[in-house]
């Protein structure tokens, strides 16, 4: 444990030791809890709901097929009982973790179905 002495202020600080395998790569993993529901501009739980949005999707993207397959695999998602979140991340967020999401996309989760995930560009 570190004890410090003297000024003491409300920011906070980590630190760490640790030790590698000389000629090995030192990146680690780290998980994140993030509630997608949070980033989403939509949350659809009925098929109504999906044909609205993706009527206008469709108007204001034009790729038919694009579309149409996203469509297609929201309404199975639907079908089962789940629901639909869509949304979008910024990398001028000044939130870290929507910054890192832009970058990398969604990764594989075991809870949850990515219908589709566009990374940074």
């Amino acid at each position: 444990m570190k004890i410090r002495k003297g000024y003491v202020s409300n920011s906070s600080s980590s630190s760490f030791i640790v030790s590698i395998p000389k000629g090995k790569e030192n990146d680690f993993f780290i998980k994140v809890p993030v509630n997608l529901e949070s980033y989403a501009t939509h949350i659809i739980d009925t098929k109504e709901e999906l044909d609205k949005e993706f009527t206008y999707r469709l108007e204001y993207w034009g790729n038919k097929e694009y579309v149409e397959t996203n469509y297609n695999k929201c309404l199975e998602a639907i079908n089962r009982g789940e629901r639909v979140l869509l949304g979008d991340f910024d990398s001028d967020s000044t939130d870290p973790v929507e910054h890192f999401l832009c970058d990398n996309g969604i990764g594989k989760q075991d809870n949850i179905n990515v219908i589709e995930n566009e990374a940074g560009y």
